[in-house]
């Protein structure tokens, strides 16, 4: 009785030990700090007029002529309202809709992708948020501007699918961001727009995940019916040692 009673005592403690040093874990490991960044669209004048570009020499070539790079050091890209200013703009000088939302959308993507490329090799929330909630605002347009809905959607795929596997890259590199607020935060709006981030959990983690979000249910359904009969075996000695123990405990003590 006395060796079931010590080994009973060494269970309980190493999982009660176990349980604390993952919270502790997670708890230091997550950044709290986090503010949502508010959108600037509409607030920034750059006096920038794409009349100056729509020289006539331009019409018959404009997708090769177009100052791609001027346009995104001096327009106010990340104003829809102004990119779509700009565009009514294009398709008075050129009569050609269609083209026209061509080149923005290679624009508004490659181009600025290429733009940009250095500033997203390492890990910044703060201008991987920024993109997202722009490319969220062409996500909005769509619902209600049926016009312009394949360039909207065209935009918001990109930079969606664009920094979700960005997040996945990062995460790869730096495993402990996965519990980083912002990141948090920028994986589920990927997911909220059926984009997913190719994000990996070891068992141990998936384990904690469940249980510090209170999935006991559907932890106890994959440790039991996703485990084989053997393991079953061991979980269940090591609770009825644990129970058997803390009877022991009782009757020494309290009888």
């Amino acid at each position: 009785m006395k060796l079931i009673l010590r080994y009973g005592y060494i269970f309980f403690f190493v999982t009660i030990l176990f349980v604390i040093v993952s919270l502790i874990y997670k708890i230091l490991s997550t950044d709290f700090e986090f503010s949502i960044l508010s959108d600037k669209s509409g607030h920034i004048n750059t006096g920038f007029e794409i009349k100056q570009y729509l020289a006539p020499e331009f019409k018959n070539n404009i997708t090769k002529l177009f100052p791609y790079n001027s346009y995104i050091d001096s327009a106010d890209i990340f104003n829809i309202k102004n990119v779509l200013k700009d565009l009514d703009s294009m398709d008075k000088f050129t009569q050609d809709s269609s083209l026209n939302r061509d080149l923005f959308t290679s624009l508004l993507t490659e181009k600025l992708e290429n733009k940009i490329e250095n500033s997203l090799i390492l890990y910044n929330p703060d201008s991987l948020i920024y993109l997202l909630q722009w490319a969220d605002g062409f996500y909005h347009f769509q619902k209600v501007d049926s016009k312009n809905e394949r360039f909207y959607r065209r935009v918001n795929r990109f930079w969606f699918n664009l920094i979700s596997n960005k997040l996945g890259q990062f995460a790869e590199t730096d495993p402990s961001i996965k519990y980083n607020v912002k990141f948090k935060y920028m994986v589920e709006l990927c997911r909220a727009r059926m984009f997913y981030p190719p994000i990996g959990n070891s068992n141990s983690e998936k384990v904690l995940n469940y249980f510090l979000e209170g999935k006991y249910s559907y932890l106890f359904q994959r440790l039991w019916y996703g485990t084989n009969i053997f393991f079953k075996l061991i979980i269940l000695f090591g609770i009825g040692l644990c129970f058997y123990s803390l009877h022991c405990v009782y009757k020494v003590n309290f009888k």
